[in-house]
């Protein structure tokens, strides 16, 4: 009766004229105050209710508003199945803020729990948040465990998952999503250690989405070609040490500076010694020497022989400047290794001198060219 009645006289605008017939003076200055500024007649109705009735469910156009039917609204909002009008304005208001405005209004004069604080949170936390993740984050609240949350200890009630959730600022892998990004990818075991807290759940899923992976399929091919430098393995662990891992790992892979297992048979023991070092310069060191043909004998004539030819450059001038010129930028060229150092060059390096120089303006324009 109470809502009929103030059907006929408040949506005409005579809520006044009502609370005072029914010698409500005070609730009626203050009712007509705080709906001053609203046009909406439902929501002026849902004041009215508030005020005046009392210690009623938080319901609006005849719907509970609850975690369980938000979730059922937003669903069928998400999947554009029918809707009644009033389904469709609780979405619309629970993505503008003026559900949020309603339960403010709706808690004002009353105790305040636990679960109103939770509830209080859950609609400023989906103000002016797109349908899509406002329905994603339902559905992680209605059914955790199809989430990969394993903070989580208590699913028996909606609110003891929300309350256990409240700290997350990214929404929840599934279960399915994980276990298919589990399966693929190597993950840091940084990662699932972040993952069994609620505090750093988010800043783990953040990582996820941000960070290079390596498949389990591109890590074990890897594996059978070549020894990975041993510092790389190790850092897998860590978010950061992982990442930086792998970066160097595929930038070594496309300089052709891994070792080959099928190299490593034959290798002697410094050069095993080297591969198992903590130290990337060390494991290049084996790779230039094994792979790249930089022997010790030849690294050393190339420092020796460049060493030379610079001090010949500051006396010299004319045509054998100009030789002098050749030989240090090639020589810099063998020393910076930035391509293996074939037959030919070792055959070059025999011989460095200025009169040397046909072989030498030869090997040079193959480079260049």
């Amino acid at each position: 009766m109470l809502s009929q009645e103030m059907k006929r006289a408040g949506l005409k605008g005579y809520i006044r004229q009502w609370l005072e017939g029914n010698q409500d003076f005070d609730t009626a200055i203050d009712l007509v105050n705080s709906i001053a500024n609203i046009s909406d007649s439902d929501e002026k109705v849902f004041r009215f209710i508030n005020t005046y009735g009392g210690n009623l469910p938080f319901v609006f156009g005849g719907h509970a508003i609850t975690v369980r039917n938000l979730f059922i609204f937003t669903a069928k909002a998400q999947k554009r199945e029918t809707m009644t009008d009033m389904e469709k304005k609780v979405v619309d208001m629970l993505l503008n803020g003026r559900l949020l405005s309603c339960y403010e209004s709706y808690i004002a004069n009353k105790t305040v729990s636990d679960n109103t604080k939770l509830f209080l949170s859950l609609l400023m936390k989906f103000k002016d948040k797109d349908l899509a993740v406002v329905s994603a984050w339902l559905n992680f609240y209605m059914n955790p465990n199809k989430y990969h949350c394993p903070f989580l200890r208590d699913v028996s009630s909606i609110e003891s998952v929300i309350k256990a959730s409240d700290a997350l600022t990214e929404l929840p892998m599934t279960v399915d999503e994980w276990n298919r990004f589990d399966s693929e990818f190597i993950v840091p075991s940084e990662i699932f250690d972040q993952m069994r807290s609620v505090n750093t759940y988010s800043k783990a899923i953040s990582a996820l989405n941000s960070m290079t992976l390596m498949t389990k399929e591109e890590w074990n091919k890897l594996n059978a070609g070549f020894i990975l430098p041993e510092k790389l393995v190790v850092d897998t662990n860590s978010i950061g040490r992982y990442q930086r891992a792998i970066t160097e790992i595929k930038t070594m892979r496309n300089s052709k500076l891994l070792f080959l297992r099928s190299n490593y048979t034959q290798a002697d023991n410094a050069t095993k010694k080297e591969l198992a070092s903590s130290s990337i310069d060390d494991y290049k060191r084996a790779v230039y020497r094994v792979q790249w043909g930089y022997d010790d004998d030849s690294v050393a004539k190339i420092e020796s022989s460049l060493s030379e030819m610079r001090d010949k450059l500051k006396s010299s001038s004319g045509f054998d400047e100009a030789r002098c010129n050749i030989w240090v930028a090639y020589l810099e060229y063998l020393s910076s290794k930035s391509v293996p150092l074939t037959d030919e060059d070792k055959k070059i390096l025999r011989n460095v001198s200025l009169k040397n120089t046909d072989e030498l303006e030869k090997r040079i324009n193959a480079i260049v060219g």
